[in-house]
């Protein structure tokens, strides 16, 4: 019956307000009670919080408003377009290849 006595004893100790036995101990420690942030803790939470917004608030416009930069490369053919094909062999190739063969770019 040792579990009845500590759970007798754990009620009695919560009803005065104390800390309560731990089976096979007399006493546990006091609870360790939140002090106050120090100038330079508030500081760091401040200064984490606004980080964390910025980069929230970041890729939720990237997401949402999708910039147009996203949405092409640079000579202004979209992602992922399909293989086109290429009007002097027949050949499908990519779009950016097509464009920079007739730009002279490549051989």
């Amino acid at each position: 019956m040792p579990h009845t006595a500590f759970f007798s004893a754990t009620l009695c100790a919560l009803q005065h307000n104390k800390s309560y036995p731990r089976p096979g101990s007399s006493a546990l420690p006091q609870p360790i009670l939140p002090t106050p942030m120090s100038k330079g803790e508030l500081q760091m939470a401040i200064f984490s919080g606004l980080v964390l917004l910025i980069t929230l608030v970041g890729i939720g416009y990237v997401f949402i408003a999708q910039p147009d930069y996203l949405r092409q490369d640079r000579d202004g053919v979209p992602y992922f377009t399909p293989l086109v094909e290429n009007p002097e062999t027949g050949e499908a190739v990519d779009m950016g290849t097509l464009i920079r063969h007739y730009r002279g770019e490549t051989r």
